[in-house]
């Protein structure tokens, strides 16, 4: 019995010094892992920053009437910046910033490309501006200039008066661009095609058919007098200098005869 206790300190003494060794193989474990850890940050961090990532090519899709060049100075980037450093959100906020583009998307490809993918907005109208024709956006905003009337299927605007043909200037108020727009979808719907819409007065739309017939449509329920519009244009063929076509009221339409019509 005296053996057997005097054997336990020592029992002890060795449970301690297990303990105090598993301890410290713990400790360097640790290290070992910060060390490794901090390894693989360096090795990617320098890996990212290496030449291999330097920007060499901005490949710009999409736009079919945005320069290039107004893209490439719009995203203020130069060839030679590292990829990994160039936040894409930013770029797409500068690109966003012409008035012609509506949407755009800004990929890497790695290791050195940038792709620019643009959709364009649409082009409402044309506006007779000087020598020009100012392009105006479904925005309502002027996206640019064209002397080429064939460039795109779609109504001159008359009766607006620009303050200045300035890229990104608002041309047309909320109020007169819905109108603009639903004249133009409601037309559309029935197969008539519109050579110019009038927007001198305030409450009166004014729109002119490719045969040259006047009509007079007032501001509000545009898809009702298109079909009206359809049933009566026929029996106008020849006549389209003699006056106007009114259809302010869907239920009384009629034409009147002028000498100079007036609109």
């Amino acid at each position: 019995m005296d053996k057997f206790q005097g054997r336990r300190p020592f029992a002890k003494r060795k449970e301690r010094f297990s303990g105090s060794t598993g301890h410290l193989r713990k400790i360097k474990r640790s290290l070992l892992g910060v060390l490794l850890l901090f390894l693989l940050v360096w090795t990617s961090v320098t890996f990212i920053n290496s030449d291999l990532f330097c920007l060499e090519l901005i490949n710009i899709m999409g736009n079919s009437h945005t320069p290039a060049t107004e893209v490439r100075y719009a995203l203020q980037i130069e060839e030679g910046e590292n990829i990994w450093k160039i936040s894409t959100e930013l770029l797409e906020e500068r690109v966003l910033s012409i008035p012609r583009v509506e949407t755009v998307e800004i990929t890497r490809d790695l290791p050195s490309t940038l792709n620019v993918i643009i959709t364009e907005r649409p082009v409402l109208a044309l506006v007779p501006y000087q020598e020009y024709l100012l392009e105006v956006g479904t925005n309502g905003q002027i996206l640019g200039t064209t002397q080429d009337t064939q460039l795109y299927d779609v109504p001159l605007i008359t009766g607006v008066v620009p303050v200045a043909g300035t890229v990104g200037q608002v041309l047309l108020s909320a109020e007169s661009l819905q109108r603009v727009e639903e004249v133009g979808q409601a037309m559309r719907a029935v197969g008539v095609v519109i050579s110019e819409i009038n927007l001198a007065q305030e409450e009166n739309v004014v729109v002119i058919t490719m045969e040259g017939v006047v009509v007079w449509l007032g501001t509000k329920d545009f898809a009702e007098k298109a079909d009206i519009l359809v049933q009566i244009v026929g029996k106008l063929s020849g006549r389209q200098g003699e006056g106007y076509l009114d259809l302010r009221v869907a239920s009384a339409p009629a034409f009147h005869i002028l000498k100079t019509a007036e609109f």
